[in-house]
């Protein structure tokens, strides 16, 4: 996932994270980046992989890191799973540096304002590197919100409303759920990102599931307005 992040520390820049099953990468990612139809050129100097440590002044910025970065690291792959991952998972949408910890975030700030760009995360093992991942392309330029969730449907019964969306994995891991009524206030309703995958039916296909999310909070008789915003990185 590539966005704009306007422009920090007097630079220009491009955030680009990624993510897979493994979550961690032993050998590390190199990135590659394209300018309009050009060539594919490696943009890090050496491959990011997980770090070893934070210093204090990265634990100081977030307390719940000091929790988040022992686990892992005393971790088994095969541990980090279930509820866990998922909240690694958010951990990594909220916090850049646990981002940068995990090995999974690349600040590009060798980016040009109106140039079009897209990326590649390569995977290394050993000698031989394998296609994680390609972004679609990105005119750099200001901030701005990505376009809303398409395809949105609700479907009721008494006390409950049924809510899906078209899934779309290369702009947003997550979604957040808004609800409001007759004051006109949005308030969010999920505890977690909503973070959807498919999984196989009884055939073994892989399909998306039927319903995404499930408000139950709702009463009968009440009109309810709402709004599916999806999680940046």
């Amino acid at each position: 996932m590539v966005r704009n992040a306007g422009v920090i520390a007097n630079k220009q820049t491009v955030l680009v994270k990624w993510y897979s099953k493994e979550l961690c990468y032993e050998g590390g990612v190199n990135i590659y980046r394209q300018e309009g139809q050009g060539i594919w050129q490696k943009i890090n100097v050496s491959p990011i992989r997980r770090l070893d440590t934070l210093s204090r002044k990265q634990y100081a910025e977030d307390e719940d890191l000091e929790f988040f970065v022992p686990y892992i690291k005393g971790s088994k792959k095969s541990d980090i799973n279930g509820l866990f991952l998922v909240n690694v998972l958010v951990k990594s949408f909220e916090s850049e540096v646990f981002s940068k910890f995990l090995g999974v975030f690349y600040k590009d700030t060798t980016v040009t304002v109106g140039k079009t760009y897209a990326y590649k995360i390569m995977k290394l093992k050993g000698n031989t590197a394998f296609l994680l991942e390609q972004s679609k392309s990105i005119v750099v330029g200001p901030e701005i919100l990505d376009d809303p969730l398409q395809d949105i449907s609700y479907k009721a019964d008494t006390n409950n409303v049924f809510i899906k969306w078209r899934p779309e994995e290369k702009r947003f891991f997550a979604t957040n759920v808004y609800r409001g009524n007759d004051n006109k206030v949005l308030n969010i309703i999920n505890e977690l990102p909503v973070m959807i995958s498919m999984v196989a039916d009884s055939l073994g296909r892989l399909q998306y599931p039927k319903i995404f999310y499930l408000d139950d909070t709702v009463r009968s008789g009440i009109y309810y307005y709402g709004d599916k915003s999806p999680k940046k990185n």
